[in-house]
């Protein structure tokens, strides 16, 4: 197996993120392809909204499989007895309809027994059959995939995919067993969270990373979101989150405000931070004058404008400290401080110790 062509696929993003053209380009110079899709489908039934990612098949013939030939597709059965299975010339001599007479290869790992729920891929070229490194291939991309989404790069960090009704589709291995010990973990974390989302990200599009501080059950989170569709088809629309506590001097929790102005504004200033802008910037943005945009802000959120983007400037920092090795000279720069100095002075004075401390605790 060519390890540089392998060791450069898991650099790319994986198929949770990005657009399925961008993947397939990708996933073409690892396995040369002329459609694939991929996702993590309960295998009584799939549903649109469990694909992750797909080009090269027509919309609907995707939806048609999904909703009505996925569950009886005999090159799902011997994929999961074996791993993978070759279109029309396997064990089985088996052929998926969505596949037809091309050559193919579906390529399956157990995500969840308990649950149905199997990752999932369908290749498809025109340039002849796949030949048995390729389906190791395929096989060891799903191994990849899975071991990287169940295991969160951060402590404490969770990552979630939520379907179109709200259901669970897949979390890390530490999310489900608190969504086990609590039911009503996912339900009240929902509730919470999509107001907000409506309230303040109105023209939100697929694949934007927004993010928002909230208070879920006892502990509050920092929860990066952005909305995805494998298809031009509403019912293949699923959300990736990302949920990680906060301490006490990051930024406030802050859900649904009175005025949507305030709602607005937040969102700004969590879009715009890294230019650090100024009170009369915000309050332009949202059509009020600084002085009642002030009043209002405060009153609603907790804390003034100016606090609420330092906390929002210093809580990525700090991510930003703790995932990575980037210069402190360049966080600073990124997160919209003037100066590595102003930086350095305002992080200690708020979180108590050095970015460099904070980064490399003794």
């Amino acid at each position: 197996m060519n390890t540089e062509k392998s060791s450069t696929l898991v650099r790319h993003r994986p198929p949770w993120e990005g657009d399925g053209a961008t993947f397939k380009r990708d996933l073409g110079a690892f396995l040369p392809i002329d459609a694939f899709a991929v996702g993590v489908i309960d295998v009584r039934g799939p549903r649109p909204d469990e694909l992750l990612a797909a080009s090269g098949w027509s919309d609907e013939d995707l939806l048609r499989w999904c909703e009505r030939e996925g569950a009886n597709d005999p090159l799902l059965g011997e994929a999961m007895k074996y791993g993978n299975a070759v279109n029309g010339d396997n064990r089985e001599g088996a052929r998926s309809p969505l596949l037809g007479d091309h050559h193919g290869l579906v390529a399956m790992l157990p995500e969840s027994l308990a649950d149905g729920r199997w990752w999932w891929m369908a290749l498809r070229r025109a340039g002849g059959p796949f030949d048995e490194t390729e389906r190791r291939r395929a096989s060891l991309l799903l191994r990849w995939w899975q071991v990287a989404f169940n295991q969160a790069e951060e402590p404490d960090m969770g990552r979630l995919l939520i379907g179109q009704d709200d259901r669970l589709l897949l979390a890390d291995l530490d999310t489900q067993s608190q969504a086990l010990e609590s039911p009503t973990m996912i339900e009240q974390m929902l509730n919470e969270l999509k107001p907000v989302i409506e309230q303040r990200y109105p023209d939100l599009n697929d694949h934007q990373k927004r993010d928002v501080a909230l208070s879920i059950g006892p502990v509050d989170h920092w929860i990066r979101f952005s909305r995805r569709h494998a298809l031009a088809n509403g019912s293949a629309c699923h959300w990736l989150l990302e949920m990680r506590p906060l301490s006490s001097e990051d930024l406030p929790p802050v859900g649904i405000v009175e005025d949507k102005r305030i709602a607005k504004a937040i969102a700004y200033l969590h879009e715009n931070y890294p230019s650090s802008p100024s009170l009369a910037d915000v309050a332009r943005y949202v059509h009020m004058s600084p002085f009642h945009f002030h009043r209002l802000f405060t009153r609603q959120a907790g804390i003034s404008p100016k606090q609420y983007l330092q906390r929002k400037q210093l809580q990525v920092a700090k991510w930003m400290l703790r995932t990575g090795r980037t210069p402190i000279g360049d966080i600073a720069k990124a997160t919209g401080f003037s100066s590595h100095g102003h930086f350095t002075s305002t992080f200690h004075r708020i979180v108590g110790i050095s970015p460099s401390a904070y980064r490399d605790p003794r």
